[in-house]
């Protein structure tokens, strides 16, 4: 699951509440009558409506970011510059996998020649 660092919810939460406040003035300025049940269901609105969309991304995003990371950690304590991270095409940073997994060919092309030219 991805990781959201303290300061991040402290700024998920003000957004939530932010949207709550809004909802919450959009009734005022209607001129509706607001009571402390109403503010309530806004607060818990706006924070479902900031709160669960990250949780989803945090899922999706979550499982093929940790694969690359261990990945990158991978290669960078061993030096397997022919090692790749598989993921399917629907994942969202698929892209950006496979982006790593070209530049780990391109330094594995330039240390070979590199080592080859050293020897002849």
């Amino acid at each position: 699951m991805l990781h959201i660092s303290g300061e991040s919810r402290l700024g998920l939460l003000a957004t939530g509440l932010t949207v709550a406040g809004a909802a919450v003035g959009g009734v005022y300025f209607a001129g509706a009558p607001i009571s402390a049940g109403i503010v309530a269901y806004y607060v818990l609105l706006g924070l479902v409506a900031v709160f669960v969309p990250v949780w989803l991304l945090s899922g999706s995003l979550g499982r093929p970011l940790e694969l690359l990371r261990q990945s990158i950690s991978a290669t960078r304590r061993d030096g397997d510059l022919t090692r790749e991270v598989v993921l399917p095409d629907a994942t969202p940073i698929a892209p950006l996998a496979s982006a790593y997994n070209e530049l780990l060919a391109t330094f594995h092309s330039i240390t070979t020649r590199i080592v080859f030219k050293a020897l002849v």
